[in-house]
């Protein structure tokens, strides 16, 4: 890495030329075509060698009964495929090929440890005697399907629960990983098989303990793909090969789980009569919410029963709650149920008229198959019984616990299999689990099609990222790597009038609730188009890079979290999906739109009426409009489910949603809007002067019910510690009454909007919401002038710090993050010289205050303790003029006015840096703790009787190194000697992990108090004390990257990216992301190098800022000489990423495939490789060449709007 892997000696190859075509300058409408050198008589076009972008780069389809599902194949032009420079056809010839195949190298290969099977699945062996991990299906059943949420660990027969919504409507119950991998192989599914060949009988469980041992001569393997899981037992004993595989059905109106189980005779010579009873131990009915089940599960069991058996030959069992459990006067019926369905896929289990498989007769009674071992361990009724006696005794379906097992009798040939399929959900009701469901499920092909659908549903949303490489694993992991991203984040979807105006849904995410973070309460709403609320920081950092793969996005993310910034800076915790509303509907009119839309949408009156009716609510979603329709019975008969809601879309308009949600404000939040703007600039830089000064980037400003305390007011003595911070905000009657009046005033989407006193929602440019931030952090600036005050309740990014605003506690990490947005303004200022910021006339004040003081300060008519005391009381009472309303009065700052605020403020906190490495010795520190050492006491008192105080001075108190600091640090350092020396830095510390080649989260905590947070609990190396934290790693290797430092970032990643690692040591898929590794800190050496809490966390976002850096370059698109817009392509790529043809290949901006060619391998930010051409490829087929390395402007936007099919681009060795 870093020294080329061009061939020396070669001379440099020439412009590529395509037959019959000029250059730019006149192009011809030509479709473009093979050519072949008749000269040499040897054949160019190499169309049979062809780069197909694969999915994952691991297979070409995926096969599932007989049907090849094929996964996307983005081919280059043949005459592409023809273009090569220095040979006489003009074609890179078979020799050549070989010679570079010959000099190839296997960096890509010897980096992956990872084995994928046939599916393109990640194989892990031997799962149950591995180390234990949990992790989870996608819950993703597509824009019109119902989610069902599933956990599994690699233990028993894996899926561990599954449900709906959420851990109170189990259908399995929901435990935490440690005792999920304890109780799943007796409560979860089993498969209990007797037998006989050749007159031997045999009787086993597969997947089970057997006398102490995991499968006695058997082996177990497990499958992961990106919406189903797989595994398979081979148990040489009894020759016999059990496979049983999980996904949720997608595209349905119900959620639903598939439990498909093969059973094969792998004897060669003899067959089989075998008796298979399968099913679930345990089956949780509706009704049964998390905390009666932990708390009052005996006494729960009096409510629940199974309904529907006699009526159908116990054949559709129908489990719930007979009523409500709540302890009040009002008892209501529960009336949506949990089912299972189950049936042999044979030709002789169908129907008569061959279109449906019957159904199977099921056991609810536990102990009709364990009598009376209650561990569940031993089916005892079933080792003197055979399946049909058991499936026909008699049952009792009420007061217990009910299990669900079905089964059958099957005589197998060798190599010949019985499948069954087992299907659990949920329903409204009875009547809709009979009417609509039991037929459905059990039409023949239904099960194996639904399969084949859930597989392609998530490469088509991935489609977005796909790429082909050198490397398979890496070409999978990104992949995943963009899956686990929008399930944190959403996955954006455009509705209306997508080409003029988009309104973006987004879908499919939740806050990472999972068995490991068993504290956080997920939701994922099972209705249509779902989603579930995520935390304002995870929601805004995992949509970084929307508007890079859907430009369609543009500038929606930005303006949407700008608006939740408030007027103190800070933001709410809880970030909602957006709603819609049709603005002509407002109050009690009834909307002309709604009108409009039902009688283009349905025939009846009656279903127009209801839509009218819903479409006339305040907000609704998506979701929420296809249930209230499907309750009203409304049948869309004259359109589509998408066009009328493309329909709805196009006449609404589109409110952001948040809420408050918490009991302080995060100084850290704030610190990822500047990513968002970066991003969406880097796609759209014609775009900055109307988005960041224009009216459309106009913001409002996020009002809390809750306002922050001043600082005689949260500054308390506290007996036998001394001074604390406690008491950082308080509940305000005021604001509480300012929101009910926002309500009852205007539209629902208005409610949240600070006011002027006349009513008017009061906003500003975004510029001018960046700038009021920066402020509002440049002004609670530590007595040191070094970090940002922990002043409202939270820590930072490290949320296991949280006892360091108690500390007067300060982050670099924020002050960092302060400057960078302080250098872009200026960097907007000195771009847009002849744009003013319009800023509320508060905020005009706080600025010249600061500025006075900054001005005292450096004359030294003032101390630094002075400076910090008077900068707060400026702060101070700014917020107190804004605490409920805007006056409406505002300033222009003109370039000038905020150039010299800038550089002031700039300076400021440059030297605060400098300052803070001074004082840790030179290496960038993250936290401070301030110790007060001088204080009056006040006359006051808090809730709890602790007097206030006033602080009269400060000392700074060190706090271990952390790797956040450098990391932030190297966000703001200008020139790349300074940052190749951080990274120096960092690589000599302790939080250099030499052994895994990482780096911890920390360096070692030791002789810290416990009052810093709860992180001092842990044990080191586990959690966030000196883990290796991925999050936190990809940001470090992230700034590598954009810091230029290529060949560092490349040698890092070798160890560092999860996707290298070896699956035996990381205990789990290398395709998801652990929150954390297990670091040579910890104690227990066995689990060094291992992951746990799985998947959605922000290193998604940061491996996906490092991809798209990767593959297009710094910036992209950019402004020619001529002020027209360009796309200037200039990745990152180390020449062992490319393909033995010297290619890669990969989806620009989520639509258009992109590829290089770079036949000499190269790192292609060798000084010796440039790109001598490019050939566009439009949607009608017909291609160009482009000489040099800039495509204009004409098909750079063709290519920002994804109307372009390909381009190719050709790198040449000087």
């Amino acid at each position: 890495v870093g020294k080329g892997r061009g061939r020396e000696g070669r001379a440099p190859r020439a412009m590529p030329r395509f037959a019959g075509y000029e250059q730019i300058g006149s192009p011809p409408e030509v479709e473009i075509h093979a050519t072949s050198s008749s000269a040499t008589g040897r054949h160019t076009s190499r169309s049979s060698r062809r780069w197909p972008l694969v999915a994952a780069g691991v297979a070409v389809g995926v096969f599932f009964s007989g049907v090849l599902l094929s996964t996307p194949k983005h081919e280059a032009p043949a005459a592409v495929e023809a273009a090569t420079e220095g040979s006489n056809s003009g074609g890179y010839v078979a020799e050549e090929e070989e010679a570079a195949a010959a000099f190839y190298p296997n960096d890509a290969t010897a980096l992956s440890k990872t084995t994928f099977d046939p599916l393109g699945r990640v194989q892990l062996f031997n799962y149950d005697t591995s180390k234990p991990f949990a992790s989870f299906l996608p819950a993703v059943s597509g824009a019109y399907g119902v989610p069902m949420w599933a956990f599994y660990v690699n233990r028993g027969q894996g899926l561990s629960t599954f449900g709906t919504e959420n851990k109170d409507k189990p259908i399995m119950e929901f435990n935490s990983a440690n005792k999920a991998y304890e109780y799943v192989a007796t409560e979860g599914f089993r498969t209990f098989i007797k037998g006989s060949r050749s007159s031997q009988a045999f009787s086993f469980e597969p997947f089970a303990i057997k006398d102490g041992e995991h499968g006695h001569n058997s082996k177990r393997d497990m499958m992961i793909g990106m919406n189903e899981l797989e595994i398979q037992e081979v148990d040489l004993e009894n020759q016999i090969q059990t496979n049983v595989v999980y996904f949720t059905l997608p595209n349905e109106a119900f959620p639903a789980l598939v439990r498909r189980v093969s059973v094969t005779n792998i004897h060669p010579e003899h067959d089989a009569t075998i008796e298979v009873l399968d099913g679930q131990a345990k089956l949780q009915p509706s009704g049964a919410d998390d905390w009666h089940l932990k708390n009052m599960g005996r006494t729960l069991e009096a409510w629940m029963n199974v309904y529907n058996m006699d009526e159908t030959g116990n054949t559709n069992p129908f489990f719930k709650l007979s009523a409500s459990l709540a302890d009040t006067a009002e008892v209501t019926a529960i009336v949506e149920g949990h089912w299972a369905l189950g049936y042999v896929e044979s030709p002789e289990t169908m129907e008569k008229d061959g279109k449906a498989y019957n159904a199977l007769p099921f056991i609810v009674d536990p102990n009709v198959i364990f009598g009376q071992d209650t561990t569940l361990r031993t089916p005892l009724h079933l080792q003197f019984s055979s399946v049909n006696d058991l499936l026909a005794s008699k049952q009792v379906m009420t007061s217990k616990t009910p299990c669900a097992f079905t089964g059958t009798t099957r005589s197998l040939g060798p190599g010949e299999t019985l499948t069954l399929n087992l299907i659990f959900g949920r329903s409204p009701s009875l009547e809709t689990f009979q009417e609509l469901i039991v037929d459905k499920v059990r039409e023949v092909g239904y099960i194996a099609n639904k399969r084949r659908e859930a597989t392609k549903l998530l490469y088509e949303l991935t489609d977005k990222v796909a790429m082909s490489s050198a490397s398979p694993v890496f070409d999978a992991y990104v992949r995943q790597m963009y899956l686990d991203n929008f399930l944190r984040g959403g996955y954006p979807i455009v509705l209306g009038d997508s080409d003029h105006d988009p309104k973006i849904f987004h879908t499919f995410s939740r806050i990472h609730g999972d068995l490991e973070r068993d504290y956080n309460y997920f939701q994922i709403d099972a209705c249509f188009y779902s989603m579930g609320p995520g935390a304002f920081r995870d929601v805004n950092q995992n949509r970084r890079c929307d508007s890079i793969q859907e430009p369609k996005v543009g500038a929606f993310n930005v303006k949407m979290f700008l608006s939740f910034v408030q007027a103190d800076g800070y933001n709410p915790l809880t970030v909602e999906s957006a709603y819609f509303y049709l603005p002509d509907g407002l109050g009690n009119m009834t909307s002309p739109s709604a009108i409009a839309i039902a009688a283009e949408s349905a025939s009846s009156p009656k279903d127009q009426e209801a839509i009218v009716k819903v479409l006339s609510w305040p907000a609704f979603r998506p979701g929420d409009v296809f249930i209230a329709l499907d309750e009203h019975g409304v049948k869309l008969d004259k359109t589509t489910k998408q066009d009328f809601l493309d329909k709805v879309a196009k006449a609404a308009l589109l409110a952001p949603n948040a809420q408050f949600n918490q009991n302080g404000f995060w100084a850290d939040h704030w610190t990822y809007h500047q990513d968002l703007v970066d991003t969406y600039l880097t796609v759209f830089p014609d775009k900055a002067r109307d988005v960041l000064y224009g009216d459309d980037g106009l913001v409002p400003f996020y009002m809390s019910p809750v306002t922050c305390q001043p600082r005689d007011q949260k500054y308390v003595l506290v007996p036998n510690s001394g001074p604390r911070q406690y008491d950082f905000i308080y509940n305000d009657d005021d604001k509480a009454q300012a929101l009910s009046d926002n309500a009852a005033a205007g539209p629902v989407a208005d409610q949240t909007w600070q006011r002027t006193p006349d009513g008017r929602v009061f906003t500003v440019t975004s510029i001018a919401k960046l700038f009021m931030l920066a402020v509002n952090k440049f002004a609670i600036l530590d007595p040191y002038g070094m970090g940002v005050e922990y002043e409202g309740g939270k820590p930072g990014w490290n949320d296991a710090m949280n006892g360091l605003p108690g500390l007067f506690g300060s982050g670099m990490p924020e002050a960092f993050e302060a400057q960078r947005i302080l250098k872009f303004i200026r960097r907007m200022t000195l771009q847009f010289p002849d744009e003013v910021v319009t800023v509320p006339r508060e905020m005009a004040n706080l600025v010249e205050a600061l500025s006075k003081e900054m001005n005292e300060l450096a004359a030294g008519e003032q101390d630094d303790f002075t400076y910090w005391d008077d900068s707060h009381a400026a702060l101070e009472t700014y917020r107190f003029a804004t605490r409920v309303h805007f006056s409406g009065e505002t300033d222009e700052l003109d370039a000038a006015a905020l150039q010299t605020f800038l550089d002031k403020a700039i300076h400021k906190m440059e030297l605060g840096a400098t300052r803070a490495l001074d004082l840790n010795g030179g290496v960038t520190p993250t936290f401070w703790i301030f110790d007060v050492t001088d204080y009056d006491v006040l006359d006051s008192k808090d809730d709890q009787q602790r007097s206030f105080v006033r602080v009269k001075s400060f000392k700074p108190r060190t706090v271990p190194i952390f790797l956040e600091g450098p990391t932030r640090q190297l966000k703001i350092l200008d020139n790349y000697e300074d940052r190749q020396s951080v990274y120096e830095m960092v690589k000599k510390t302790p939080l250099y992990d030499a052994a895994l080649k990482m780096y911890t989260i920390s360096a070692s905590l030791e002789g810290m108090s416990f009052e810093i947070g709860r992180m001092m609990a842990f044990v080191p190396g586990w959690l966030e004390n000196q883990s290796v934290w991925l999050h936190m790693s990809y940001k470090y290797y992230l700034e590598l990257l954009r810091g230029g430092l290529y060949n560092e970032f490349f040698e890092e990643i070798k160890t560092g990216l999860v996707a290298f690692m070896d699956p035996k040591i990381y205990g789990r898929s290398p395709l998801e992301c652990a929150s954390f590794i297990a670091s040579t800190a910890h104690p227990d050496s066995s689990i060094h190098g291992q992951g746990y809490l799985a998947r959605l966390s922000g290193s998604t976002a940061e491996f996906l800022s490092m991809w798209n850096l990767m593959m297009m370059g710094h910036e992209p698109f950019v402004m020619d000489s001529k002020g027209e817009l360009a796309l200037h392509l200039s990745p990152i790529i180390p020449g062992w990423l490319f393909t033995q043809a010297g290619q890669l290949s990969f989806t620009l901006l989520g639509k258009v495939v992109t590829t290089y060619h770079n036949p000499d391998f190269y790192d292609t930010w060798d000084p010796r490789l440039r790109i001598t051409s490019s050939v566009v490829v439009d949607s009608r087929g017909v291609a160009q060449v482009l000489q040099g390395s800039s495509i204009p402007q004409k098909f750079a936007i063709q290519a920002r709007e994804g109307t372009l099919k390909s381009i190719d681009v050709f790198f040449s060795a000087s």
